[in-house]
């Protein structure tokens, strides 16, 4: 990295310490709050949308084996199986999938990757033999449209003098919403019904899908 690539930004020669750290961190969170003065307002709905959704797939990534095995009667075996078939749904997509989000725009995939990602909680929840092999396939198809389609579009909405601190921004509220939404997985699939965490999020997957499709709009001149 060093040899190869260039800075396409102009940086600013800024020391580095413990005491500098502390002293520039309340001026970096208030330049990542600003940035959303700056970002047009098709960012804010798609963080706005897409963060609630993020929550309910943190509660339920670490049920999902326990409510297969518990509830479904999958074995070790057979969930191994269906792990390596999403694994290899999920990388053979990349390349279609990349081809469908710059034909098409990013606004269709991301509605189709909600789409997909409901249905496969659908047949999960089922618990149906070759339907879990259809839901590892629906969930690797989301995840592959979600996680190209979504950066490429926030890409596209956002100056590149700005990026780093929208994504900064982005994942801070993303780790910080997530620590409770595995507290909060845990409760409701312990105290209420194991079911519950995975209801919701699939009841967050039809709303993304709806609230994608009215609120979001593709800029008519991407950013560089």
């Amino acid at each position: 990295m060093l040899l190869r690539l260039k800075e396409t930004l102009k940086t600013e020669g800024t020391g580095f310490s413990p005491a500098e750290f502390l002293k520039e961190y309340p001026k970096a969170f208030k330049e990542c709050i600003t940035v959303w003065k700056i970002v047009p307002k098709t960012m804010l709905h798609l963080f706005l949308i897409f963060t609630p959704l993020m929550f309910f797939v943190r509660m339920c990534i670490p049920y999902y084996v326990l409510y297969a095995s518990q509830v479904l009667g999958v074995d070790e075996i057979q969930w191994a199986i269906l792990q390596t078939f999403n694994s290899i749904t999920f990388y053979c997509s990349l390349l279609p999938v990349g081809k469908l989000v710059d034909t098409f725009g990013r606004k269709k995939p991301l509605v189709l990757s909600s789409i997909s990602g409901a249905l496969g909680m659908a047949l999960f929840l089922h618990g149906n033999p070759l339907g879990l092999y259809a839901f590892s396939a629906f969930s690797a198809i989301c995840n592959a449209l979600a996680f190209t389609a979504y950066p490429s579009l926030q890409a596209d909405l956002t100056p590149k003098e700005y990026r780093g601190k929208l994504l900064g921004f982005s994942n801070f509220v993303d780790c910080l919403l997530g620590s409770g939404a595995l507290l909060l997985g845990g409760f409701l699939y312990e105290v209420i019904s194991p079911i519950i965490p995975f209801l919701l999020l699939l009841a967050t997957m039809a709303f993304t899908a709806v609230a994608t499709a009215i609120f979001i709009t593709e800029p008519q001149k991407k950013e560089a």
